[in-house]
């Protein structure tokens, strides 16, 4: 998960899919850059690569808290590069290009977001790790046109040197992206291509005045996998924002459930954001419920003491003799996908009942609205936006209760205008909050409360703006 104080770190310096690749052990070799595409495969080089066969270690450099791992080429994830005399089309699946699998997956990071579509004049960034620089260096270029089935960069300082082979090739966003709104962060940058250049001046004798790359594109048109997560579709910026703002911003409710159909476009968006939460968990995936809680108590550390024991507890909601006096109290975000597809839904409603009364904040992911919603809105959501709600409902109370000292000592907005001032309106929403909560169907309970959120961020909204004029902030 990313810390706090990273959440506006400018993703063209932090990219935690940048990799950087080793070779050797125990005395490594910087040999060339990669790409992280999920959780468990990164994108390279073949020439980087070498062969089917030599392992590498896969260092994440922008991510300093992930440890390095060990990766190989996949089965079906080498596409060496075609001789000199090789045309564009002969062989499209000759592009100097190989799919790795790491031994350990890196569900906290984030991966590249594959673009495909490529302009000319566009200025692009790539990063690798020269023997001069093994900690990386970033130098730019300008996409000229097609080299054989390369792409043809212009350099700005001077050719990338030995150790950016495999490079992601990303688009520069320009400044706008390094000034992200506080309640709407940039989207992921786009990446367009890997550095290929020490392969396509040594062995297609292309004019070394140039760097090159090999496009998405291509990769796409002979990689599976690089086909699927490059597939054209429409960012969701609504949905990146809700969800970013869920896991960083205040003023949250403690769980959140959406609605994401397989391969839509909402779900490729949400792809991007699922590193921001301590624990992943699949509920269709083997382990079931059981591997939930010892993800969730293995993100605990040492806080929870005797780990088997609040293991079983998320388990039975029984707690140990040892325990009884004092309740577990858990930190952290647990994002769950597949609900729909739960072998064992009921018991994982449960373990989350229980973990998110002990403090844990709730991201569920369904894949069609049905009776799998139904059931965690009623058991999970409905509780826990009655407790928002109305800690909404008393910060309300509570700031318009400074307003009013404000007013009384003639600092507050429109004390000295001769307007109006604005309405106390904290009593009024309590009052809303009676009669959604007095709801007795769930569903219609949900809704009124949703409702009632949306009126609180209003106030709270208008409240803290006023606030802050009436002190000068």
């Amino acid at each position: 998960m990313e810390a706090d104080g990273d959440v506006h770190r400018d993703e063209g310096i932090y990219a935690s899919w940048r990799l950087r690749l080793w070779r050797g052990d125990p005395v490594r070799e910087v040999c060339g850059a990669g790409v992280l595409l999920t959780a468990d495969r990164a994108l390279t080089c073949a020439h980087v690569a070498v062969d089917r066969d030599t392992p590498l270690w896969v260092d994440f450099v922008a991510a300093p808290g992930a440890p390095a791992v060990r990766a190989r080429v996949t089965e079906d994830g080498w596409f060496p590069s075609a001789g000199p005399s090789a045309l564009p089309g002969e062989n499209e699946k000759e592009l100097d290009v190989a799919v790795l699998a790491l031994e350990a997956g890196v569900p906290s990071l984030r991966p590249a977001r594959l673009h495909r579509e490529l302009v000319t004049g566009e200025r692009v960034l790539m990063t690798g790790h020269p023997e001069e620089a093994p900690a990386g260096l970033t130098l730019g270029a300008t996409v000229r046109g097609l080299r054989e089935r390369w792409i043809q960069l212009d350099p700005e300082r001077g050719n990338v040197l030995h150790g950016f082979s495999g490079a992601g090739v990303s688009v520069d966003p320009g400044p706008r992206h390094r000034e992200p709104a506080p309640d709407r962060p940039p989207p992921p940058l786009r990446v367009v291509g890997l550095v290929v250049s020490d392969q396509a001046v040594a062995q297609h004798r292309l004019p070394t005045d140039y760097d090159y790359m090999v496009p998405v594109d291509e990769i796409a048109r002979a990689v599976p996998l690089v086909a699927g997560l490059a597939a054209p579709f429409d960012w969701d910026d609504a949905l990146w924002a809700r969800v970013w703002t869920w896991f960083h911003g205040q003023d949250q409710p403690s769980v959140k459930i959406s609605v994401l159909e397989e391969g839509s476009d909402r779900h490729r968006t949400f792809r991007f954001a699922r590193h921001l939460a301590d624990v992943d968990h699949d509920a269709a995936a083997p382990g079931g419920v059981r591997a939930l809680a010892e993800q969730v108590v293995r993100t605990q550390g040492d806080a929870v003491g005797d780990g088997a024991a609040c293991r079983d507890w998320l388990l039975t909601g029984q707690y140990a003799e040892a325990r009884r006096a004092t309740p577990y109290r858990l930190r952290g975000s647990v994002l769950v996908t597949g609900l729909d597809r739960a072998p064992e839904r009921e018991a994982t409603l449960a373990l989350l009942g229980r973990a998110h009364a002990a403090g844990l904040r709730l991201l569920l992911v369904c894949d069609s609205y049905g009776e799998p919603k139904r059931q965690a809105e009623q058991q999970l959501l409905d509780p826990a936006l009655r407790t928002h709600s109305r800690a909404l409902v008393e910060k309300l109370y509570q700031g318009e209760k400074r307003r009013r000292a404000q007013r009384k000592y003639g600092r507050g907005a429109g004390s000295t205008t001769g307007r109006p001032h604005p309405p106390d309106v904290a009593v009024a929403r309590h009052e809303d909050w009676v009669r959604a909560t007095g709801q007795s169907d769930p569903r219609r309970r949900i809704r009124a409360l949703r409702k009632l959120l949306r009126r609180l961020d209003r106030d709270l909204y208008a409240l803290t703006a006023e606030l802050g004029r009436g002190t000068g902030e």
